[in-house]
């Protein structure tokens, strides 16, 4: 008896592989397939100046995302009260974006980012920033928790505002109340500086400020681990270490569950150990990722799903919002010139 002899592996050598004949095919995990690309929105309008009121109002935008500096306060702007016709042409030169996002809590907010990176259509339950009515702007932190702080631009965007508020109030002012502002109360009233009436406004800035506010503070409490779990308890210590004293600023720190040994018992675990909190984003930029933000403060789940919704990559990161959701700054600046040019093609 030969000492020593070792069996070829298997997988190996003639007959392991099919042949041409066999019409084998290679099966892997389907990968994401097509990307989102910047696609401008020329709404249809048989008059220009039917629609004069939503061409200002974008035109202000534009110029008003062209103050935005990267690491400065995000920009908030109303649009003007405008009629049907004139909010239809709005929505459709804004479009649909990549990202989705959904903050629940006592003042749920709905946020669509639009065709242009870094402006956000925010859709609140009630809105977090206030104003007056009418199209008004304010500054709101852009990374820090607090209320909007009014700020004032310049003369140009301020005139352009104004007379697009005053060529579409005219037109709806008889669809609202009959012609008399609304007070605070959602009853007709005398003052229409306190009109109050929730409707979405557009902010502008890396990640719009209902996020980055966000209620995510909870006494922490270990759950009992039960038979199978394994590994749920270290990474839930690595995390909570992770978390502990972190800077604002800090780079980000991510756990690839898909790469790391876990059982199924494990991920019940975790998603016992971390709970729910009040964000949930899609990104549908390459394939779908779902971001969702857990009961501890700076902790997310990231999910990457195929074009099949497979899940490819389980990722729990430690930042203060992930980064495949935020616009790059310098896509931020291509939208201030992308709005302009839209602007002009609709005049």
């Amino acid at each position: 008896m030969t000492q020593g002899f070792m069996r070829p592996p298997i997988g190996f050598g003639p007959g392991s592989q099919p042949d041409a004949d066999d019409q084998g095919e290679l099966d892997y995990l389907a990968m994401p397939s097509g990307m989102r690309t910047f696609e401008p929105h020329y709404p249809d309008v048989d008059d220009p100046q039917r629609i004069a009121p939503a061409r200002k109002a974008l035109r202000a935008l534009a110029r008003l995302a062209a103050t935005w500096t990267p690491g400065g306060e995000n920009l908030v702007f109303h649009r003007p009260p405008f009629d049907a016709e004139n909010a239809r042409v709005f929505a459709q030169a804004l479009g649909e974006g990549e990202v989705a996002i959904r903050v629940a809590g006592r003042a749920p907010v709905d946020i669509q980012e639009s065709v242009f990176a870094g402006v956000w259509r925010v859709m609140p339950g009630h809105d977090p920033v206030g104003g007056p009515s009418g199209a008004t702007t304010d500054r709101v932190p852009g990374g820090a928790v607090g209320n909007a702080i009014d700020c004032t631009i310049d003369s140009a965007i301020d005139n352009e505002i104004d007379n697009a508020i005053d060529s579409a109030r005219d037109d709806v002012a008889g669809d609202v109340t009959g012609g008399r502002p609304m007070d605070a109360s959602g009853q007709a009233g005398e003052d229409g500086n306190r009109d109050r009436i929730e409707r979405e406004y557009v902010e502008i800035g890396l990640m719009p400020t209902a996020v980055l506010r966000r209620q995510a503070a909870r006494i922490f409490c270990s759950p009992p681990a039960e038979g199978g779990v394994v590994n749920g308890p270290h990474i839930v210590s690595e995390l909570l270490e992770q978390c502990e004293g972190r800077e604002q600023f800090a780079e980000p720190y991510a756990i690839n569950l898909s790469l790391l040994p876990h059982s199924p018992e494990d991920l019940a675990y975790l998603d016992a150990a971390l709970g729910k909190g009040e964000v949930t984003m899609l990104s549908r930029g390459y394939g779908n990722c779902r971001i969702e933000s857990t009961a501890i403060a700076d902790v997310w789940r990231v999910r990457y799903y195929n074009s099949q919704d497979a899940l490819i990559l389980d990722i729990i990161e430690v930042s203060a919002v992930p980064d495949v959701a935020c616009a790059a700054p310098e896509d931020l600046a291509d939208s201030a010139v992308r709005l302009q040019e839209v602007s002009e093609a609709m005049a």
